[in-house]
């Protein structure tokens, strides 16, 4: 089979031009950059509220390798869905407490069942 039949992934540039397109809550910002080792990474930075001292923010700042079967917009655009859909339930699971206790912490290493 001739490597030109295979999808390529998108290019850095053209991974900078489509994220530059997302809008997402206030005051987070999603960007790309170019990992040396790694290659592309998706970069979301936010400040939230420390589910352990709500009276306290803290800085939000998340790497994520993007794939690289993604080869265009929509499928990028359906990963980063995806990835935030996770940094949200990790967020949702600091704060989820049952009789004063988290129930599924987050940073536990190994959860209760």
């Amino acid at each position: 089979m001739d490597i030109k039949q295979y999808p390529m992934p998108m290019t850095y540039s053209e991974l900078e031009a489509a994220v530059s397109k997302i809008e997402y809550r206030p005051e987070w910002k999603i960007s790309v950059f170019q990992d040396p080792h790694e290659g592309p990474k998706l970069r979301v930075v936010a400040k939230v509220i420390d589910g352990y001292h709500p009276d306290k923010l803290i800085d939000l700042g998340i790497s994520s390798r993007i794939p690289d079967i993604i080869e265009n917009e929509d499928q990028l655009y359906r990963w980063i869905l995806w990835r935030l859909l996770e940094i949200e339930a990790h967020e949702c699971r600091e704060y989820f407490r049952v009789n004063g206790k988290l129930f599924r912490d987050p940073h536990d290493p190994i959860e209760p069942v």
